[in-house]
């Protein structure tokens, strides 16, 4: 039986805010630690944001699930947080090399640590990737575009309207495909998958 996002959960697991809402990522580029907003916010917000040394603006990204938490940030027991120009922030993700997109229109890919878990409710669409080692799950975005993006050969682009709420644990690392626009203050995630997982739906 599939766990619920509750039971999913450790006792010391972060909630994040909001949902399908957008969030900002900074980065510390001597370590690779990636900090997120723990709470929604603004496109304005993030256009005006300017993080001090040693971190970088990444960008942001519109979430695609609609619950979210962190069970603990990587090589740590327990969720890191820091405040942080106003903002609060938990460290979310150590991103390994990151590989170029086969083609110009292609995704981009990495390995991912992190300890993620999403929750998708009850009739909703749910878009995902049917791949060689499993299903890879929507966690930033929406299908708008999905009809016109190039995967990667091995994948299939397949959806399902959920009957019972889902809860995914992805995997640490996690393999994450993203599309991304760059822009001149930062990255805006446009689509990721990541996995693999096992779907039974």
């Amino acid at each position: 039986m599939t766990k619920s996002f509750d039971d999913a959960l450790s006792a010391s697991a972060f909630r994040i805010e909001g949902a399908r809402d957008l969030y900002m990522e900074i980065m510390e580029p001597a370590t690779n630690h990636v900090w997120m907003t723990v709470a929604p916010i603004l496109r304005e917000a993030v256009e005006a944001f300017q993080p001090e040394a040693p971190f970088v603006k990444m960008g942001a990204g519109r979430a695609a699930m609609d619950r979210a938490a962190f069970l603990h940030s990587p090589h740590s027991d327990a969720p890191r947080l820091m405040s942080h120009g106003g903002l609060d922030f938990i460290h979310v993700a150590i991103p390994g090399e990151v590989t170029p997109p086969d083609g110009q229109d292609g995704p981009m890919r990495a390995r991912v640590d992190k300890a993620h878990v999403l929750g998708f409710e009850a009739g909703r669409r749910l878009s995902y990737l049917d791949g060689p080692d499993g299903q890879y799950i929507e966690v930033i975005g929406t299908d708008e575009n999905d009809g016109t993006r190039i995967f990667p050969d091995g994948f299939e682009l397949k959806a399902t309207t959920l009957e019972v709420p889902l809860t995914i644990e992805l995997p640490t690392p996690t393999d994450a495909l993203f599309w991304v626009e760059l822009q001149a203050d930062g990255a805006y995630l446009e689509r990721s998958f990541q996995g693999p997982v096992r779907l039974n739906v």
